[in-house]
């Protein structure tokens, strides 16, 4: 298990796919930050904060999908 931390700024734009099963992910916003995730976030533990407004958008023809061979060791 891991620890991911994402902090935007007013710039930051972030697209795909956060993926720690076992891990934390935390993502947040400094001042003045409008940041767009559009992102699926997959983890143990997600936490979202932040001093300013953050949209997070999830779009299913962008999920990640797990190949079936891949699903038969799980």
């Amino acid at each position: 298990p891991g620890k991911i931390n994402i902090v935007g700024t007013s710039e930051s734009t972030f697209r795909g796919t956060i993926l720690a099963p076992t891990g934390d992910i935390s993502i947040g916003g400094t001042n003045q930050t409008s940041a767009e995730y559009a992102v699926q976030v997959i983890g143990w533990n997600v936490t979202v904060g932040g001093n300013s407004s953050i949209n997070i958008t999830y779009d299913a023809s962008t999920a990640v999908v797990i190949p079936a061979a891949a699903s038969q060791h799980e």
